[in-house]
């Protein structure tokens, strides 16, 4: 009886010290979190980070992706208006508009590793990565591997990469 009481105290004192220990670690982490916004030119008088930052960079993100998935759409029909084909699959929206849901998401974390390295390498690396974007589209012009494939669609495709671009890099700049 004596041991099993002995066994019961030494597990609630190992479960008080992890308690501790995670009240520190969420301490630590939060007094990180306002250095490091500090750092960053937080003044007198402007919020001090919490929790409801991270809800806001999923709405801003969300709300830059429906923005580009709609000017999509607009270069979509303005490609079909200027002779592409409206069979052609990559210009409809069941296909653009995930795809530009997830290249804007996809964009965002390259976005954050780049910037957590050298943000001055973002000017060079967004260039890039945008003429890197295009391959696929040339290799579909070259190849008219999709049925309906054109000159017209494809520059449509590409002009496509260049909205989401236009739209997510600024988005990128606000999120903190």
């Amino acid at each position: 009886m004596a041991t099993i009481d002995v066994q019961q105290r030494q597990r609630q004192q190992q479960r008080q010290q992890r308690q501790q220990e995670q009240g520190r670690q969420e301490q630590e982490g939060q007094r990180q979190g306002q250095q490091g916004q500090g750092q960053q030119g937080q003044g007198e008088g402007q919020q001090r980070w919490r929790p409801a930052v991270g809800r806001r960079r999923y709405a801003v993100l969300f709300a830059a992706a429906a923005l580009a998935a709609g000017l999509n759409y607009l270069v979509a029909l303005g490609a079909v208006a200027l002779g592409a084909d409206a069979r052609f699959a990559p210009l409809t929206a069941p296909v653009f508009v995930p795809l530009t849901l997830l290249g804007t998401a996809a964009g965002y974390l390259g976005w954050t590793a780049v910037r957590r390295r050298s943000a001055a390498a973002l000017k060079l690396v967004v260039p890039v990565v945008l003429a890197l974007s295009m391959i696929p589209d040339l290799l579909l012009l070259a190849t008219k591997f999709i049925p309906a494939t054109s000159g017209t669609a494809v520059a449509g495709l590409m002009l496509m990469h260049v909205v989401v671009t236009a739209v997510a890099v600024p988005t990128y700049n606000r999120i903190p």
